[in-house]
C-alpha cells in the first residue's frame, strides 16, 4: 500500500544542507535529491548526513536552470528527517527523507548572504 501523500517527481538537484546535534555542534553536508515532492524531498549524501529521524535540518535545493534562464534558483528552508536509509550496496543507495510545510524560492539576485 502506498502511503504517499503527495505526487513526487524525479529530480536530480545539488542540496546543501547543516543540523545541529543533541551536544549543540553544527554538522554541514551536501548531496543531491532523487525525488521531490511539495512537502518533502529525498536527498542521497555521501557521509556528513544525519543518522537519525527527527533531526531539523536547514536546507537549500539548487534547481537546475533551463537554457532559457541562466539563473540558479533556490530552494530553501527548515525541514525534518523522517526517514534515513543507510547504502548497502554503493554510496548512491543512501540518502534520507526530510519533510517540510514550506520552502521560500529565491534567486540568485535575491538569495540569502
Amino acid at each position: 500500500m502506498d502511503r504517499r501523500r503527495q505526487i513526487r517527481f524525479g529530480l536530480r538537484a545539488h542540496v546543501f544542507f547543516a543540523w545541529t546535534d543533541r551536544d549543540g555542534v553544527t554538522h554541514k553536508g551536501e548531496g543531491f535529491t532523487r525525488d521531490i515532492s511539495s512537502h518533502g524531498v529525498y536527498i542521497h549524501a555521501e557521509g556528513g548526513a544525519p543518522t537519525e529521524r527527527d533531526v531539523e535540518i536547514d536546507i537549500n535545493i539548487l534547481l537546475p536552470s533551463s537554457l532559457d534562464t541562466p539563473r540558479t534558483l533556490h530552494m530553501s528552508g527548515r525541514a525534518k528527517v523522517t526517514r534515513v536509509e543507510s547504502a548497502i550496496n554503493d554510496k548512491y543507495s543512501g540518502g534520507f527523507v526530510a519533510e517540510s510545510d514550506s520552502y521560500v524560492l529565491l534567486d540568485d539576485q535575491n538569495q540569502e548572504p
